[in-house]
């Protein structure tokens, strides 16, 4: 600390012989001069720069899990501990997301609720055992679009999907007959979704050889794994557009 305050007071043309209350010898000073600056201290200096750019592209919405998965894809090997420091001390925030008027999950009617056979147990012995069905909606420039997907719980692969700027049952339909299709499963499977609307009624005439199993109401749990799977949808579509500069996401 002596050495930086006597570097920056009097700076390339700091005597050789430092004031002794200092207590640096002219050895120790010239050579903490002359030392050459660090990798580390030069990213620092260059990664602050780089993270504001990022963060001004995504509109201040970005925070450091997003930032750091864009600078690692642009090659800069930060942590995201060491991204949450820098963003810290230059004041850098993301600002919060405003309140979502789009529901895609509507769980107050009266149709016929098929029991929950999977009880939270996210395993199966092999593909096609288990599929995980949802609905999400993504923002777009021209409005909102509802995507429905089908994942199976072995492989934690999508089985089919669609996409509609309506969230109707023909929707849901849609992504399961696509997922049939191109599956083709052999044996008895369940289809697994939350209460919403859409497919509860489309458990209502599932294909034969599919058994519908329905979450219980208001339990975000028991339908995790596909809720899971549309949150890294959402925000590896954020991290596309971002890298792509695509005005129209």
């Amino acid at each position: 600390m002596q050495r930086r305050t006597f570097s920056a007071r009097f700076g390339p043309h700091a005597p050789l012989a430092p004031p002794s209350p200092l207590r640096v010898s002219p050895a120790g000073c010239c050579a903490w001069r002359d030392r050459p600056v660090r990798e580390r201290t030069k990213s620092n200096a260059s990664l602050p720069t780089a993270i504001r750019q990022v963060h001004q592209v995504s509109s201040a919405r970005y925070g450091s899990l997003p930032l750091h998965a864009v600078l690692r894809s642009q090659g800069r090997g930060a942590s995201r501990g060491r991204i949450e420091r820098l963003m810290q001390r230059h004041g850098i925030r993301a600002i919060m997301a405003p309140p979502r008027r789009v529901r895609t999950s509507y769980n107050r009617h009266n149709l016929p609720i098929a029991p929950n056979l999977i009880a939270r147990d996210f395993t199966a012995r092999a593909p096609n055992r288990v599929w995980l069905a949802d609905i999400t909606d993504i923002p777009t420039a021209e409005g909102w679009l509802y995507l429905a997907a089908v994942m199976d719980l072995f492989s934690r692969k999508i089985a089919g999907w669609a996409m509609q700027d309506h969230m109707q049952v023909e929707l849901a339909s849609a992504a399961l007959a696509i997922a049939i299709n191109q599956q083709r499963p052999q044996t008895r499977l369940i289809h697994h979704s939350d209460r919403c609307v859409q497919l509860t009624r489309l458990s209502q005439f599932s294909p034969a050889g599919i058994v519908a199993s329905i979450s219980r109401k208001a339990d975000y749990n028991d339908n995790l794994a596909a809720s899971n799977l549309n949150s890294r949808l959402n925000f590896r579509l954020c991290i596309t557009c971002l890298q792509r500069d695509d005005s129209k996401c």
